[in-house]
């Protein structure tokens, strides 16, 4: 949720989320904690959208209030959503970033399932 950010943030690219990990639905919650899941992230700004595959895991803590993460790592905090990402704020097209620098609104969209 925080709306200032320093030169140290150099791996977010969203700030004033309206939802946190802690926030995503139950249901949604208890098949990220899987590790047979997928999380398929849709990021959205204007008409450029990027597609991030992430794997779920049971060790997720989903209970960060302000904020999502995706890691390309397997490193887990209360903010990762998904770790083994094909890509990461560092990674992602400079396109989207730049639309997000001129202030345009991000839409996130996510899909869980398992691989069974």
């Amino acid at each position: 949720m925080d709306s200032c950010i320093t030169e140290k943030g150099h791996c977010i690219i969203g700030t004033c989320a309206d939802k946190g990990a802690a926030d995503l639905d139950p249901s949604f919650k208890k098949v990220l904690r899987r590790d047979d899941s997928v999380l398929l992230t849709q990021l959205s700004v204007g008409k450029c959208t990027v597609e991030v595959r992430s794997h779920g895991s049971f060790a997720l803590l989903l209970t960060d209030e302000a904020d999502h993460v995706w890691r390309k790592s397997r490193y887990i905090c209360d903010r990762t959503v998904g770790i083994c990402s094909d890509y990461v704020a560092a990674t992602l097209p400079r396109k989207l970033i730049k639309m997000l620098q001129a202030e345009n609104e991000m839409i996130v969209e996510m899909t869980a399932f398992t691989l069974e």
